[in-house]
């Protein structure tokens, strides 16, 4: 091979891979987090004021599932007496935001909300209400994985002898008055 072939062959692959080295700067630059602080700014509005005590509704929020349930006193009361039941009563292996860390898992008692999605397979849940048999000690109604059967109680606590292992995720969300949530987001 002659010299100048090799020197403009030499210079084309230190061209490419400095093309390379320039296209993976920007593609993980561009993967930050465009908040470095963190601070969190609003996503989806719901209405939740209408909805009657038992009433379930599913949403849909940056392309993910979502489930709201409006629980009744009796579904409330119920939540202390799964505790026994339940794999993670306290949610400790669990994620949901500060302001859920609580036996609801929720701002407010009486309105659950989470991603719709099992912990399991990641298949959608459906509610399945306290009357329906589903052969688990203390079952007083919840969610159930539509792949794997996994079920959870009103507050998204997985139930002992699972297959998925976690509670459902409850995402960020504020009060946004009487009638609304709003969703949060850390892109």
């Amino acid at each position: 091979m002659s010299e100048p072939r090799r020197r403009f062959l030499a210079t084309m692959v230190k061209s490419m891979a400095l093309f390379t080295v320039v296209m993976f700067g920007v593609a993980l630059i561009g993967s930050l987090p465009s908040d470095p602080d963190g601070d969190i700014r609003p996503g989806l509005k719901l209405a939740v004021g209408d909805m009657l005590p038992g009433e379930f509704r599913r949403a849909d929020w940056q392309g993910r599932p979502l489930v709201l349930l409006r629980r009744t006193p009796a579904m409330l009361a119920a939540l202390a007496d799964a505790r026994g039941h339940l794999r993670d009563p306290d949610s400790n292996a669990s994620r949901q935001p500060p302001t859920a860390r609580n036996p609801g898992r929720s701002l407010r008692p009486e309105l659950f909300v989470a991603y719709g999605f099992g912990t399991g397979t990641g298949c959608p849940v459906g509610f399945v209400p306290a009357a329906e048999n589903v052969g688990v000690e203390g079952w007083s109604g919840g969610f159930r994985d539509r792949c794997d059967g996994s079920l959870y109680d009103t507050a998204g606590r997985i139930y002992r002898n699972q297959p998925a292992s976690k509670n459902l995720v409850v995402p960020s969300y504020r009060e946004a008055g009487s009638d609304h949530i709003e969703l949060e987001s850390r892109d």
